[in-house]
């Protein structure tokens, strides 16, 4: 019986996922994404490894973006000059969670496509679904150190900024603009 439940619940979120990428896929445009990834990948930040003053730099550029959106933001401090950025919006009791990694392999690897590209996906999209009502809250995370062993989203895990069961889905962009054919 556990076993139905949660998959009828995973598919509920994987429709509730579904419709808001449908609905907000036609109005997330080009400029702002290139913004978003030259910002990342510049040589300022060095390649963005975690615990580097680059990802910390990319770090307050993430939360920046989220604050100028109206979402209440915060940082989920893991030690080391490591962090999560988390923003949350909506006041639904259910949760769909979007991700990205932020942090890069380091000096001379600017990672436009792994992983500066899924977080401005993440940064637009969530622009786009801030606007709307929604039946569900939104928990965005732009994970740190992930590229060392997904540090950052087992630290989200073992210290949810929100109660997990809550959690109806989660949609975590990775390796954007990459053709892996």
């Amino acid at each position: 019986m556990r076993l139905r439940s949660f998959f009828r619940a995973a598919l509920a979120g994987f429709i509730i996922c579904g419709i808001l990428a449908l609905d907000s896929a036609g109005s997330v445009s080009a400029p702002p994404l290139r913004i978003h990834v030259q910002w990342l990948t510049d040589a300022a930040r060095g390649g963005r490894r975690a615990g580097s003053e680059g990802a910390a730099m990319s770090a307050q550029y993430i939360a920046s973006q989220f604050e100028l959106m109206g979402l209440d933001v915060r940082m989920q401090e893991m030690g080391g000059n490591r962090r999560n950025v988390i923003a949350r919006t909506g006041s639904g009791s259910k949760t769909i969670v979007l991700g990205a990694h932020y942090d890069g392999q380091g000096m001379g690897m600017p990672g436009a496509s792994d992983n500066a590209a899924g977080v401005a996906v993440l940064l637009e999209v969530v622009r786009e679904l801030k606007g709307m009502k929604l039946p569900v809250s939104i928990t965005a995370v732009a994970f740190d150190d992930e590229e060392q062993g997904i540090i950052g989203s087992r630290y989200f895990l073992d210290h949810p900024p929100v109660p997990l069961e809550s959690i109806d889905a989660a949609v975590i962009m990775d390796s954007m603009g990459r053709s892996f054919l």
